[in-house]
Formats: structure tokens, C-alpha cells, sequence
């Protein structure tokens, strides 16, 4: 099982992917937008012009799907296309598309690869919620708490839609120390797997055969 942890930035993401990786074995590819800007001579704090922002998310994209892709087994990572595509979607707004349907199929285009890349990779994804204290960094977005809160609202639409094909759990915000957060993570990994098990068994019962 691939895992994803995902949601707004300064949340603990990455930090729950390394503890859980270090609990477990299991391997943690970080997913590190910061890079993908640095590497175009970008920073992420600063607000871009809709088409270089498309541009810039295309190519966060292929650089998380190279990485995906370069794995062989399970591993954990700590951001997903569907956050990708909640910051997409953060940047859209009445102005940015109306009477420019060039723009707004890119966006949408966008946000379905996004969603294709993520059913490819993906069957189970973990939202972590603004609520440890926000510490500033200076190759993440702007850790404000309100815009944080946006993103964390869009981030649990996308894991809501029926266009992910995968399983979706959230850390409740009272869970902020790291080995509880690691446990919540197992917990929902081990709850992922045993309602797998079931399903299975529930379709060869009806009389499906697996291959």
C-alpha cells in the first residue's frame, strides 16, 4: 500500500512521513515543491501571473510523478497531486477565467491529471489539519493561518470527490504529539488493509475470480 500524507503547508506532513518511515521501514520520498520552484528560479511566497503559475504547477507535477514512479514497493510520501491541485484551484478566482477559456481548460486539465496521477500511485491518503503552532519557513508558501485553513478546506474536497479512487482518512486536530500522530497513521493503515481484505473476500464469495 502507497500512502500519502497530505494537506495544508506547516502542518507536520513531512515530519509525520519521516517518524512513521523511521517507526515502520517503510520509505519516505519526500515531495518537495520547494525544489521544483528553486530549480526554476522561483519562490513559492511570492504570488505569480495565472499562466506562469500553471506552468509552474505542470512541472511540480511531473517532478512528484518521476518520483512516484522511480519506486518499486511501498512507500510513504508527504504531499499528493490532489494538494497540488488545491493550490491550483487556491489561485483561481472570477477574474482569472471569465473570457478566458484558454486558462480555465488548462486549470481544469491540470487539475485531472492530477487526480489520474494520484488513482495511479495512491490507495490510501492521510489529511493532516492545521493545528501545530505555524513556524516559518522560507521555502513554503506564506504560513498564515487563515489562507492555511483555505487550503486545508480545498485539500478535503479533493480527497472527497468521487474522482479519487483511493481511501481517505484525516488526523483529528487534537493529535499533535508525533508518536500519536504515528499511531493514528497505522491505525488508519491497518484499517485501510483490513476493509481491502474484506472486499475481496466479498467479491469472491459472489463468485468473482482474481487472477
Amino acid at each position: 500500500m502507497t500512502i500519502a500524507i497530505v494537506g495544508s503547508h506547516r502542518t507536520g506532513k513531512s515530519t509525520l512521513a519521516a517518524d512513521y518511515s523511521a517507526a515502520t521501514g517503510v520509505p519516505f520520498v519526500r515531495t518537495s515543491a520547494s525544489g521544483t520552484f528553486e530549480r526554476l528560479g522561483l519562490s513559492p511566497k511570492v504570488d505569480l501571473p495565472i499562466e506562469q503559475r500553471i506552468a509552474v504547477q505542470n512541472a511540480i507535477l511531473q517532478d512528484a510523478d518521476a518520483a512516484y514512479a522511480a519506486q518499486s514497493g511501498v512507500f510513504v510520501t508527504d504531499r499528493s497531486p490532489l494538494d497540488m491541485a488545491a493550490y491550483m484551484l487556491a489561485d483561481v478566482q472570477r477574474a482569472t477565467c471569465v473570457d478566458r477559456p484558454d486558462v480555465g481548460h488548462a486549470i481544469q486539465d491540470f487539475v485531472s491529471r492530477c487526480f489520474d496521477v494520484t488513482n495511479r500511485h495512491f490507495s490510501l491518503v492521510f489529511v493532516v489539519q492545521p493545528a501545530i503552532p505555524i513556524v516559518d519557513d522560507e521555502k513554503s508558501a506564506p504560513g498564515e493561518a487563515a489562507f492555511m485553513e483555505h487550503m486545508n478546506a480545498l485539500v478535503l474536497g479533493m480527497c472527497s470527490s468521487e474522482l479519487y479512487q483511493g481511501v481517505h482518512y484525516y488526523l483529528p486536530r487534537k493529535i499533535v504529539d508525533r508518536q500519536q500522530r504515528v499511531t493514528a497513521l497505522a491505525n488508519s493503515i491497518a484499517q485501510s488493509v483490513n476493509l481491502s481484505r474484506e472486499r475481496a473476500t466479498q467479491l469472491q464469495e459472489s463468485g468473482v475470480a482474481f487472477h
